[in-house]
């Protein structure tokens, strides 16, 4: 089987958003990289999906050799991304996920489980979208939009 999901960038205004199917047992890691091809971005930087708000909550993110504290002092739970399925978390009551691209510049985005194709798929499709993603380390979503003001004069 597979799920659709809704992946929406934060702030955007116009909505920068994604529209994607993924088979159901894609680890979160590879889930990660779906997000990375399908908004533009070129995987630079790290990377966490949080069960309720961002960097107050469970998280699902890589783990990292000798690295214990994500330095955001989130005590919260944290779950391995290249062991964790989509199965795990997305059931009968999970219908939402915030995900955090580049800490720095803090990319959030809202992603949201549709209604779930019947058919099986063997890889992940991106079947809508709108909007540009922004260009990384450009300064965030602010950064953004004053170079696209700046590109337009």
């Amino acid at each position: 089987m597979a799920y659709k999901f809704n992946i929406t960038l934060e702030g955007s205004s116009p909505k920068i958003y994604r529209k994607v199917i993924v088979p159901e047992n894609l680890s979160f890691a590879k889930f990660h990289l779906v997000i990375q091809i399908a908004m533009g971005w070129q995987n630079s930087h790290i990377y966490q999906f949080s069960l309720g708000d961002p960097y107050n909550s469970a998280t699902i993110a890589p783990v990292y050799e000798n690295y214990d504290d994500d330095g955001y002092g989130n005590e919260f739970e944290k779950f391995d991304a290249e062991l964790t399925l989509l199965t795990a978390v997305f059931g009968a009551d999970k219908k939402n996920l915030n995900y955090t691209y580049d800490f720095g510049n803090d990319w959030r985005h809202s992603i949201k489980l549709m209604t779930s194709p019947k058919e099986e798929i063997l890889f992940p499709v991106c079947i809508e979208g709108d909007g540009s993603c922004p260009p990384e380390d450009c300064g965030g979503l602010g950064g953004y939009y004053l170079l696209l003001e700046c590109l337009n004069k």
